[in-house]
């Protein structure tokens, strides 16, 4: 019995004790005159495209949040595949950080869908010199990771039997 009240306290005192970071959306000028204030949580600073091209210094290393139209996607004359989101007539580039000629279905798939409807796609990631290295894109509450590649063909184990036979 002993042994069961103290597995029981354990498990109570791991559930309670850690609680799920939050992400907070901040834009850059308040997370700068308030920058102690958000030290050690997970931020993500919500930026225009204008905004991050004027003062992209202040982005730089960052993680931030930003919305556009798809202008372009692939990997023409860029080392990896990319997103060139546009608004108001300022671009920002997009990418996948690691050498990708295509993204995962999933993610082709809902750039294509943004495209197709002229929408606004939301893409998260880290500001570098040339661009934003994509953490994940969200169109009309899907999010996607361009990373994930699920294969192209369903294996059946080896003791299944096939449903149509």
């Amino acid at each position: 019995m002993k042994l069961f009240n103290l597995l029981f306290l354990l498990i109570a005192v791991m559930f309670l004790g850690c609680s799920p970071q939050t992400t907070i959306r901040v834009d850059i000028d308040t997370y700068l005159r308030n920058t102690g204030q958000y030290s050690g949580k997970n931020i993500i600073i919500t930026a225009s495209i204008e905004d991050l091209q004027k003062r992209c210094e202040l982005y730089k290393n960052k993680d931030v949040e930003t919305s556009g139209g798809v202008l372009y996607y692939g990997s023409k004359s860029f080392w990896t595949w990319y997103i060139l989101l546009q608004k108001n007539g300022k671009t920002v580039r997009c990418y996948a950080h690691q050498y990708k000629v295509e993204p995962g279905r999933d993610a082709l798939h809902m750039v294509r869908w943004a495209q197709s409807e002229k929408g606004e796609l939301t893409v998260q990631g880290k500001v570098r010199n040339d661009g934003i290295e994509i953490v994940y894109m969200k169109y009309k509450g899907d999010t996607v990771t361009p990373y994930y590649k699920p294969t192209d063909h369903y294996r059946l184990p080896f003791n299944a039997v096939p449903l149509n036979r």
